[in-house]
């Protein structure tokens, strides 16, 4: 009998740890990083937002961009961007220097890197 309480135990522990391991935070990766851009405008496209910044962030980076395709999340970053660059205040922008995946929606490799989150200071 203590033999299967034990194992039931341990069982309802797998289980819980599998249906709670999609909700887990994960762990940034090293590429993720921040940048305080300045910005010099703010700019909406059909298939993205951008913001340029006054002064380029490590490799060049002078861009960073968000697909519209999930209109609510545009929304949001195009508020916060507008409200940044209205005030004359800096953006805290985070994002993967190795992310290219942007130029999907018109982000350029060169220059410009997918927006991951951004804050006005």
């Amino acid at each position: 009998m203590k033999f299967r309480s034990k194992r039931s135990a341990l069982l309802s522990i797998f289980a819980a740890t599998a249906f709670l391991l999609p909700w887990l935070p994960t762990v940034a990766s090293a590429a993720q990083t921040t940048y305080s851009c300045k910005s010099v405008d703010v700019t909406t496209f059909p298939e993205r937002i951008h913001v340029r910044c006054s002064t380029a962030a490590t490799g060049g980076i002078v861009f960073f961009a968000i697909p519209t395709a999930n209109n609510e999340n545009a929304a949001r970053i195009l508020s916060t961007l507008l409200a940044g660059h209205i005030a004359g205040r800096t953006l805290v922008i985070g994002y993967d220097t190795t992310d290219t995946s942007g130029t999907a929606f018109g982000c350029a490799q060169h220059d410009c890197r997918r927006l991951l989150y951004v804050g006005v200071k």
